[in-house]
């Protein structure tokens, strides 16, 4: 895999299938775009790429990774994803 700086903006495959993530979203609270910046955030992009991706700012991607890492009480991208895959087994125990 190449260095995240030079890394393709697709470098990374999916985390989850989009049924997961919709389950993770509901499960979690998410809204639509907080799920959207979490699914790109997840596959290593930076916050300049996900911004042109989903047509705002990066202030705009700023706040509302601000607001994820609060509502899942982590503080970094590595806890983001870990929260997220530690909810993903607690709802493939519940068998979705």
């Amino acid at each position: 895999m190449l260095p995240p700086s030079t890394a393709s903006d697709d470098s990374l495959p999916e985390l989850f299938s989009g049924a997961e993530w919709r389950s993770l979203a509901a499960h979690l609270k998410l809204s639509a775009r907080q799920q959207a910046i979490a699914r790109l955030t997840c596959r290593g992009l930076k916050r300049g790429v996900i911004a042109r991706r989903l047509g705002v700012s990066e202030n705009t991607v700023r706040t509302h990774v601000r607001g994820l890492y609060r509502r899942l009480n982590v503080d970094s991208r590595l806890g983001l994803v870990v929260r997220l895959v530690l909810a993903d087994r607690v709802l493939d125990g519940d068998h979705r």
